[in-house]
């Protein structure tokens, strides 16, 4: 009877083998499960449904809802429409316009989008809000909010007066 005898390796190759194998499987599963960061989902949302591609340029994004307060709604979108004209902002219009008068969006055509709240898969545009961008990540987000309305338009303005 024979018996087949591997040649002694050492135990060192054999880890470094192995220790290879776990680190390319790990690499591998770490491309797979990505975290898609909230400003990612901005920008995969306005390429894919809107067909827009959200450069370094754009600072600020408001979006306004029919949810939530509706006259704060409505003061939100008077500063809305007093940027209509400023390069670094980008506006999306999730409101029927039953509530809100978008006729002042309807004639921009300065980076103004509309949809439905339908048609958005993710939790970022459920109110109305405003983000504000730094080096390709959201640095401020301030959600339109009955209590605050007044010290959030303030610093909606001195914001948008600093881009």
């Amino acid at each position: 009877m024979s018996t087949h005898v591997l040649p002694n390796l050492n135990f060192k190759y054999w880890l470094s083998i192995c220790l290879y194998f776990t680190f390319i499987a790990c690499s591998d599963n770490a491309k797979q499960n990505k975290i898609i960061t909230d400003y990612e989902l901005i920008t995969i949302y306005f390429k894919e449904q809107q067909k827009f591609q959200v450069s370094d340029s754009i600072k600020t994004l408001f979006v306004l809802t029919d949810y939530g307060c509706m006259p704060c709604n409505k003061n939100f979108a008077e500063v809305m429409v007093k940027n209509l004209n400023n390069p670094s902002v980008l506006f999306l219009i999730l409101a029927a316009g039953s509530n809100i008068d978008a006729s002042e969006f309807m004639k921009s055509k300065n980076k103004v989008f509309f949809d439905v709240p339908e048609n958005v898969k993710h939790h970022l545009f459920e109110n109305s809000k405003v983000f504000f961008f730094k080096k390709n990540k959201i640095d401020t987000t301030i959600m339109i909010d009955a209590r605050q309305i007044e010290s959030q338009i303030d610093e909606i303005n001195r914001r948008l007066s600093h881009l």
